[in-house]
């Protein structure tokens, strides 16, 4: 059911029908990271979604710069003052089988843009250029920058932000629309790494599943030596000596609300190990890794301004005699990352840090975010407050920037799961909130 409220908006959005087709021919772009070429750092995908959304910008009046296909920008505006919006059009990979619709078509069903990206940044980025194309039409003289960075490895290892800071100032002010309104003041610890176990015998032939650290993995599968398989549950689905474990996917920074298919079938190990009498090997995995609080590392802190510590395991992949665990962890923004990362290792040998993102943890009181929260509740009509989240944005890659949208209170999360989407409604809705935003900003002296 569409609210009165958000009928009106779709009815008044200037440009609702332009949002929505350039959401869906982005979201056609199956811009997952790929194996790098020559000219290509994150694949051809990724480099043909921002060849499409820098050509949509200089076409609409603004300047345009590819920084040799590592990351790119498009500009409006004269002076010395620089705001940002940060996007990404990188996307998580899919299990295309486990959709609704397909994954890379932009299917509109039930007032919902249906596709890899909708949420995640896709939708938003689109809404944030359109925000600008607004006030180009409406701002006659501009005193200040509005630029909207595209970043193409934000999903991964953020190597085209590094590039960017080599070559572009930091801006005065940034937001990036890839969280929740009204808008985010801290953002907790990124740890993510590999954990390596040496196996006790030879009955696990082969444990597989997971696609990154950042993601719930829906699907893994064992292999198990002939001697153990009338041991195995007969609810399991068994295809010759292989066993599959089916969960539900979700972002990493949320793992209550998935369903671990690897943690599932370390459950499952530990039952065949109990059977056969052989050591609590499985046992001892299994308390390691089932509470997504972290209570079996003994990491399960929490604090007032950010919450609980979270932990995701990942993916799982087993290499001759050993399991290798991928891990993200989520960390509270009071927590020492020294301290964390001992008490880790005491429970498991780490062998990789693949990333690490300190928390950060932004005052509220200053002039632009409380633009940014005026804009929010005037076109809302809420008096939402700032809050904490698990996610981790660009706005921890610059200096003063915060995460601004465009998931609303209350409203489902499906970024990295299967048949993510975006309601339309909020899509638009979220467009006027950004539009107001960034014109407070610009006609604002008393920031900066």
């Amino acid at each position: 059911m569409v609210s009165e409220r958000r009928l009106v908006m779709i009815q008044t959005t200037k440009y609702a029908k332009q949002i929505l087709n350039e959401t869906i021919q982005l979201i056609q772009i199956p811009s997952v990271k790929e194996n790098a070429t020559e000219s290509c750092p994150f694949g051809k995908n990724i480099q043909k979604a921002l060849e499409h959304m820098l050509s949509l910008c200089k076409e609409m009046g603004m300047k345009t710069k590819n920084l040799n296909n590592w990351i790119g920008y498009a500009e409006y505006g004269e002076g010395e003052k620089e705001i940002a919006v940060l996007v990404h059009l990188d996307v998580v990979p899919v299990v295309e089988e486990k959709w609704k619709y397909p994954p890379f078509q932009g299917i509109v069903a039930d007032d919902r843009i249906y596709g890899r990206g909708a949420q995640d940044d896709k939708g938003p980025a689109v809404a944030a250029v359109f925000a600008v194309k607004r006030l180009m039409d409406e701002i006659k003289d501009w005193n200040k920058r509005i630029r909207i960075i595209f970043s193409l490895d934000e999903e991964s290892g953020w190597k085209d932000i590094d590039y960017y800071h080599q070559y572009e100032k930091q801006p005065d002010f940034a937001f990036t629309p890839d969280a929740d309104f009204p808008m985010v003041y801290a953002e907790k610890g990124i740890l993510q790494f590999e954990a390596e176990i040496v196996l006790e015998d030879g009955w696990l032939i082969d444990f597989q599943g997971g696609t990154r650290a950042n993601v719930v993995p829906d699907t893994v599968f064992l292999e198990l030596d002939p001697s153990v398989k009338d041991l195995i549950d007969p609810n399991d689905r068994l295809e010759n000596l292989k066993v599959f474990y089916q969960g539900k996917s979700a972002h990493a920074s949320m793992p209550e609300k998935g369903d671990n298919a690897a943690v599932k079938a370390l459950k499952a190990l530990e039952g065949i190990e109990k059977e056969i009498k052989k050591g609590v090997f499985f046992r001892n995995l299994y308390s390691l890794f089932s509470s997504t609080g972290g209570k079996g590392l003994e990491i399960d802190f929490q604090d007032e301004v950010s919450g609980a510590l979270t932990l995701n395991l990942g993916k799982v992949e087993k290499r001759e005699n050993k399991i290798v665990f991928t891990i993200d962890i989520r960390y509270p923004v009071t927590m020492k990352y020294e301290e964390l990362l001992k008490q880790i290792q005491n429970k498991l040998p780490v062998i990789k840090i693949l990333n690490h993102n300190p928390p950060i943890y932004k005052k509220t009181e200053n002039k632009e975010i409380a633009l940014l929260l005026e804009a929010y509740q005037e076109i809302t009509g809420k008096k939402d407050q700032p809050i904490a989240i698990g996610g981790g944005t660009l706005a921890r890659a610059f200096k003063n920037a915060v995460a601004f949208g465009a998931v609303f209170p209350g409203e489902e999360e499906s970024a990295h799961q299967n048949n993510e989407s975006i309601n339309i409604h909020t899509l638009f809705e979220a467009h006027e909130i950004y539009t107001l935003a960034l014109k407070k900003l610009l006609l604002s002296d008393e920031w900066g």
